[in-house]
Parts: C-alpha cells; structure tokens; sequence
C-alpha cells in the first residue's frame, strides 16, 4: 500500500522540470527510498 505525500516548490522548478520532461514523481520516489536505505545503513554500522 502506498501514501500520498505532497510537496510545494517554486513554479518555475516545475515548469523547468517539466520542460526537460522530467518525471517528478519517479525522482521523488527513488530519491526518498535511497534516503532510507542511506539511513537504514548508517543505523546497522552504528549497532555493528
């Protein structure tokens, strides 16, 4: 299952990205997933 998150930036950020056909949502995501995954490893090194 997934959530909804919204996100508010500037409107020539979006039109720029839009532009260069950028799919936000796709950056978005997978930008979030490495953070955790970054996170997530900085956790295990810490209890290893």
């Amino acid at each position: 299952m997934s959530v909804v998150i919204s996100v508010r930036v500037p409107r020539w950020v979006k039109e720029k990205l839009e532009e260069y056909g950028v799919d936000i949502a796709s950056i978005v995501r997978r930008k979030l997933i490495e953070e955790v995954e970054k996170l997530e490893e900085g956790k295990t090194r810490k209890t290893a």
